[in-house]
Formats: C-alpha cells, structure tokens, sequence
C-alpha cells in the first residue's frame, strides 16, 4: 500500500477545474492529507504510473476519457489507490455500474467537505489495515476466529472493500451467496470492524427454528404464555441489545414471522409472547442468504 502508518495520505483530485480541489484540500490538509490536483483524465493516469496514492477523486465528464476508461487504467496499477468518482447525478444504476467496477464510492459534489473527509478516513483506515497484513485482511483476528478471509483476487478484495465501507455504518447488511462461501465469516468481520465490536454478536440459523418455537426463541415470552413455558425468556433479539443480530438463511424465516420480524426491525421494539408492554431494543441486523430473494418475492414467499 502506498502509504504506511507513519507518512500522510496522499489524495490526488483528477478535476476539468479547481473548484471542488480548492474547497476540499483545505480541510484535507488540517487533518494531515497531501491534496494534488490534476485538470485532465491524461494528466492525472501520467502521475498514477509515476507515484503513489492512496486516494483519487475521479471526476464524471472528463472530456479527454470516459470514467470508466479511467478506472479500469487506475485499477491496472500496483499498487493501485480507491478512486472516489464525483459526479452530479444521482442515478442508481450508473452507480451500481462504477461500483462494479471496483469504484470505492459515488459522491455527489453537494456532500460537505467534512463528510468527503470521513470517508477518506475510512478509505485510508481499510488499507493501512491491509497493508499491516502484508496485503491479507486482518478480519480473522478481529472475529476471534483461527480461520482467515483468504485471497488476493480482484473478486475478493472489492469484497473487502464492501465489508470495510459497511462496518462502520449502522445499516443494515444482506450477504448473498452459495452455501459454504463464507457468508458467517463475512457477517462476523462486519460486526468486529462495526462500532458495535465490544458488544454481543447473536447468531441465528433461521433454517433450523422450529415454526411452532421460532416467535418465543426469536422474541421471546413471559412465564405461562404457552403450556411448558415456566420461565420467561429474553429472545435472541434482545440478547443482541446493542451488539449485532446475524439472521443466517434468512430466507429460511416462515412468513409468519417475517412479518412479525419486520415491524421489530422497523420500531425497534419487541413484544415477547404473553407480554403486555413492548421493550425497546438497539440491535444492528446483519443478514444472509443462499437464495434469490428477489425471486421468492415475486413468488409471494418471501416479504
């Protein structure tokens, strides 16, 4: 990685005019960034190849290359800097385009300087942790774990990339994909990269609850709610009170209860089975799937 923990951040601000480097590069530059700015898309790949960034602000409409061009010639470089692209339009589905191209972020040039500055922050933070690893994530340790995310492909590094842009948000989190990807080793790197780390992470395998226990075991229930309840039970929603709840196989929950579990995740409060009041709950979900929800949705199987 370009830089180590003892050099500043180096950000260079590929630009058709000064007008975004000039606002932000003073604010940059009071929390230790090293701004450099370049007026054309030709300018600014001539000073990747000859020196090393950590992060590059791509502006959209260059008129001598396409941005997508651009990132593609950015991400041949080694060691390659995140680009940030800057654009004026807020479209999802050209966002989700750049993103797939390994674009770390889209900013709209309206965000405040100091938001830009967070996530530079973030971005800065996600590689020194990668280089400190000697370019293998460090997601193993901070999950408590012997076993590691391995790999140094494009396909698992914009992984990476995704978890280190989720964790220190509190949005909520979907993991998609084929059974014995990872998806558990990926939730619990969210969780001990989140803010959230100190506190409790509650695993539940939604393919193994019972239908006729899941509401009591998931929300819980006061004594005498049900013939065999002889004690009240907390759930494993609110033992995951402000750390993190991971629902594997969520596409496993019966409807019933997604129903039921979405008005939990939008109120943020929970009314165990036989209870007369609800009780606040601060939980952060994190989900994950080996199913095509989009699918089960249109088949009315899924919420």
């Amino acid at each position: 990685m370009p830089s180590d923990p003892g050099t500043a951040a180096r950000v260079l601000v590929v630009d058709r005019d000064a007008s975004f480097f000039g606002t932000f590069s003073p604010v940059a530059a009071s929390q230790g960034f090293t701004t450099e700015l370049a007026l054309s898309a030709s300018e600014g790949l001539d000073r990747i190849g000859a020196s090393a960034y950590d992060i590059v602000f791509l502006r959209e409409g260059l008129p001598d290359l396409h941005v997508r061009e651009a990132i593609a010639r950015i991400r041949k470089t080694v060691p390659g800097p995140s680009v940030l692209v800057l654009g004026q339009e807020d479209s999802t589905s050209a966002i989700e385009r750049l993103l797939e191209d390994g674009v770390w972020d889209y900013l709209l040039e309206t965000e405040s300087p100091q938001t830009i500055l967070s996530i530079c922050k973030n971005v800065v933070n996600h590689r020194r942790s990668l280089a400190r690893g000697a370019g293998l994530p460090a997601t193993a340790a901070a999950a408590g774990k012997d076993d590691s995310i391995i790999g140094r492909s494009r396909e698992i590094q914009q992984c990476l990339d995704l978890v280190a842009k989720a964790a220190p948000s509190e949005a909520n989190v979907l993991i998609c994909g084929e059974s014995g990807t990872g998806k558990e080793l990926f939730a619990r790197a969210v969780h001990n990269l989140s803010n959230r780390a100190d506190r409790k992470l509650v695993v539940v395998d939604c393919a193994a609850l019972p239908d006729n226990l899941a509401e009591s075991i998931l929300f819980g229930h006061v004594k005498g709610a049900f013939t065999g309840a002889d004690r009240s039970q907390e759930g494993l929603v609110r033992e995951a009170d402000g750390g993190t709840l991971f629902l594997d196989e969520i596409g496993e929950l019966p409807l019933e209860i997604q129903k039921k579990f979405l008005r939990v995740l939008q109120e943020r409060q929970v009314r165990p089975i036989g209870g007369k009041t609800v009780i606040r709950v601060d939980f952060r979900l994190v989900a994950a799937t080996n199913k095509d929800l989009d699918a089960l949705v249109g088949r009315d199987l899924f919420r």
